[in-house]
């Protein structure tokens, strides 16, 4: 067998050669993006929950409550568009910074917020 044909063979060896083990990298990748999704999914579902919730403590129409879902939505997404123009302003580390913080000030806030039920 000629030595260019002994390389060539060894190539396609290599080429064809399969991984059959997943890295502890990709592993890790996978978990974190499946919780994303799974919290990104969780984030959208709760604005429903609440509007059910909220419509049945004050007893508000469907008209109403569907209404308090839709404002929920746009407000989400003018939000969005105001983020975007953030991050172009003060780059987009600065802006998710900004945006971990309201959300973690909010959070406390409600937590501590006194809970009334008439």
């Amino acid at each position: 067998m000629s030595p260019s044909k002994l390389q060539v063979s060894e190539e396609n060896v290599l080429l064809i050669k399969e991984k059959t083990r997943w890295t502890s990298r990709e592993i890790l990748t996978v978990i974190v993006v499946t919780m994303i999704k799974m919290a990104d999914a969780a984030e959208l579902y709760l604005p429903g929950v609440i509007t059910q919730s909220v419509s049945c403590k004050l007893n508000l129409s469907r008209v109403a409550e569907n209404f308090l879902g839709i404002s929920c939505f746009v407000s989400l997404a003018v939000s969005t568009f105001f983020f975007g123009l953030l991050a172009v302003k003060w780059g987009t580390k600065q802006a998710l910074l900004f945006s971990q913080y309201a959300s973690v000030i909010s959070i406390i806030i409600c937590a501590v917020y006194p809970i009334h039920d008439p």
